[in-house]
């Protein structure tokens, strides 16, 4: 028999905050409401290590952003999978163009790879009328560059965030911010140098690190300090760890800690839901069957949510351990007349990370879920 557990609604108390936005194009006034964890982590401008834990879908990342739009800042934001900063490109398109009405310039390169439109009324294709600029930095990115080196291409990027007289939103991961910290670029000083005009750093989802890379990620904090980069560093989690937090105040001083709490009256920031724990017999047979048996028994669940299915909400998704049982698990369920998208290591990055929107069930491995808007 399934067991069900219901998860109860949290709500977080909202209040009016008068804001001004330094962007490329001058001072932008406004009212937000912002939770007020939120409201805190703006007042607490000056602290030089803030770190913010509240639960999933509460606002870190927009927190984040509102704090480097109050001062015309340029920040680099790190991201511990490549699927979550992707993910997290399109969420800050929508913090910055249709929650705050900026113009967000983003180059040809990341634009082509995350399936941007070439322009639209919020995200244009050259920075003359912009109001910030958004970039990603990985691999696949400096891959397209054609006929130019990584660091080469990097460099281009990074001249074009500094030259940008306006706030610059760089997204990143821990191993390309390590392989420029370590000299494997070529133009390794012009890159330090590009990056000391860059003064505050965001880690996101920072529980998910442990280990020799949470070892390696600190120590890039560490030694980045002492070259004049990122003076300020922003610490996002939805579930800390109190050693970790001691581990940074060792190392970097005295930090402030702001926290999301709950209010029995507030509005509403993450809904009621119900989750089915359901044990898996033996007789039931591998993962494969027991995923496509539990698909079959919410098929006509599945097709209404599609029949309905607003912008952004996927009805089903299914999380395995292996590569190889997710591609398994999308051949069978082609049978089911639904929009099956795979999302995994070994597919093309373009239709990966492009097709999402479409689909009715993905299926991929364990890494998508963390930090990944689902709605």
């Amino acid at each position: 028999m399934p067991t069900t557990i219901r998860v109860d609604a949290y709500k977080l108390e909202r209040v009016p905050v008068p804001i001004e936005i330094r962007t490329r194009n001058g001072i932008r006034k406004n009212v937000l409401n912002l939770y007020i964890h939120q409201k805190a982590v703006l007042e607490n401008e000056y602290s030089e290590n803030l770190f913010v834990t509240t639960k999933t879908g509460t606002g870190k990342t927009a927190t984040a952003s509102l704090r480097l739009l109050l001062h015309g800042e340029k920040g680099i934001f790190v991201y511990p999978t490549n699927a979550l900063l992707r993910n997290q490109i399109h969420s800050m398109v929508s913090i910055l163009g249709k929650w705050l009405d900026l113009k967000i310039y983003i180059n040809k390169f990341t634009r082509d790879l995350l399936g941007l439109s070439e322009e639209s009324n919020r995200v244009l294709t050259e920075y003359s009328r912009a109001d910030v600029m958004l970039v990603a930095i990985d691999s696949d990115i400096l891959s397209l560059f054609e006929r130019k080196r990584k660091g080469d291409a990097l460099q281009e990027i990074l001249v074009e965030a500094r030259d940008f007289s306006g706030p610059v939103f760089i997204l990143t991961n821990p191993d390309t911010l390590f392989y420029i910290l370590a000299v494997r670029y070529s133009r390794h000083l012009e890159l330090w140098q590009d990056l000391q005009e860059i003064h505050t750093i965001v880690i996101d989802e920072f529980h998910m690190y442990g280990g020799v890379e949470l070892a390696n990620l600190l120590y890039m904090l560490l030694f980045s300090s002492y070259f004049g980069m990122f003076s300020k560093r922003i610490f996002l989690s939805a579930t800390p760890n109190n050693s970790v937090s001691d581990l940074i105040k060792n190392m970097f001083g005295v930090y402030s800690i702001i926290k999301g709490v709950e209010s029995q009256t507030g509005s509403i920031a993450i809904y009621q839901l119900n989750v089915e724990f359901k044990i898996l017999e033996e007789k039931w047979g591998s993962t494969i069957d027991c995923t496509i048996e539990i698909v079959q028994e919410n098929i006509n669940e599945i097709k209404r949510l599609k029949n309905k299915k607003e912008q952004g909400l996927i009805p089903c998704v299914v999380i395995v351990n292996s590569v190889l049982e997710a591609i398994e698990i999308c051949n069978r369920l082609q049978d089911f007349n639904l929009k099956i998208v795979p999302y995994h290591g070994l597919m093309n990055k373009a239709f990966r990370d492009t097709e999402l929107s479409n689909a009715d069930i993905i299926v991929g491995t364990s890494a998508i879920e963390v930090g990944v808007d689902f709605d």
